[in-house]
């Protein structure tokens, strides 16, 4: 979805999808229908969001290696956790290149994400500053003075509304460089070394950690997996092992895996071929055992009952219409 303008998402799959986020990596953590907004906008050398999202989720974010991220919070009062560590007022998290990390939001979010050609923004930081470009290897916090923040977050807002109420005049390229020049003139001016609130080193192993669990997850898909057998594959503590998730999960370690399992679940249901015994097959296949509990843990984890879920599938593979009574 490379394109400038406004798209509004119903599913948190489609939503993952159009940010760059693999959807089984992206799990919503509380009760109800998720909905998200996003205002894009394009430019030769730069891609800017701006994401609004309606519940709390966790999601391990893989970077494309072949750009520069950065990212920060546009809501005050919904903190923003990147590897655990909370965005405050006027924090900036510069990604390293390879970045993959945990982000959480508590609540209702609302953030932005700049995406940047690097050897562009290597070439202006060095004709503003005089310096090299340095990326951070882990991952670099940035706490700029308030002033240089409210004008970037101030420009951040006007180019998506720009994207979005004046697309084809994006495609002027005057009007592009002069939009693009601005925002990575502030950029720089937030990314000076000056302003780098610190050295997040001590946050490697956390996030290696997390890491590993996501691997072995992603090999081991229908597992339901205690706790101690988790932290010994991790090499860890069941007590280290809950204190990481909480941080960058929000939740706890068995309760982060059911929610993976019954994304999984759910994502097989919307492309499974229409067969009224495919529910409890499909929760079979992924530990679920106990017909009658599944399906109420799965209609409070996403506001429908599993057969709900499939009729949709169905009838939108037929092109027939559906009640949503139904769910």
């Amino acid at each position: 979805m490379d394109i400038s303008g406004v798209h509004v998402f119903a599913d948190a799959d489609d939503y993952a999808l159009a940010v760059g986020i693999v959807p089984a990596r992206f799990v919503v953590t509380a009760p109800g229908r998720f909905w998200a907004h996003m205002a894009r906008l394009v430019l030769p050398h730069l891609d800017l969001l701006v994401l609004t999202e309606s519940q709390p989720r966790t999601a391990y974010i893989a970077l494309a290696p072949e750009r520069l991220h950065v990212t920060y919070s546009l809501r005050l009062n919904t903190p923003m956790f990147c590897s655990g560590v909370g965005l405050q007022r006027d924090d900036i998290w510069f990604h390293s290149c390879h970045d993959r990390f945990h982000q959480r939001v508590s609540g209702p979010a609302h953030w932005g994400l700049v995406s940047l050609d690097p050897i562009h923004f290597a070439a202006a930081v060095q004709a503003l500053t005089g310096r090299s470009l340095t990326v951070p290897k882990i991952g670099g916090l940035f706490r700029p003075p308030h002033a240089r923040v409210k004008r970037l977050f101030r420009l951040h807002g006007a180019a998506a509304r720009f994207g979005e109420q004046k697309s084809k005049l994006v495609l002027n390229p005057e009007v592009a460089r002069a939009i693009e020049h601005d925002l990575i003139e502030c950029l720089i001016s937030c990314l000076v070394p000056d302003h780098e609130f610190g050295d997040l080193g001590f946050w490697r192993h956390r996030t290696e950690v997390l890491g590993c669990l996501e691997a072995f997850l992603e090999a081991n898909p229908a597992r339901a997996a205690p706790t101690d057998e988790l932290a010994t594959v991790l090499g860890i503590s069941q007590r280290t092992l809950h204190s990481y998730c909480a941080d960058c999960l929000g939740v706890s370690p068995g309760r982060y895996l059911r929610l993976r399992r019954l994304k999984l679940v759910r994502q097989a249901l919307l492309s499974a071929p229409p067969n009224p015994t495919i529910v409890a097959a499909v929760a079979r296949d992924y530990g679920f055992l106990e017909a009658g509990r599944f399906a109420a843990t799965y209609q409070a984890a996403f506001g429908e009952l599993p057969s709900a879920t499939l009729y949709r599938a169905q009838a939108r593979q037929t092109g027939a219409g559906f009640d949503e009574s139904q769910g």
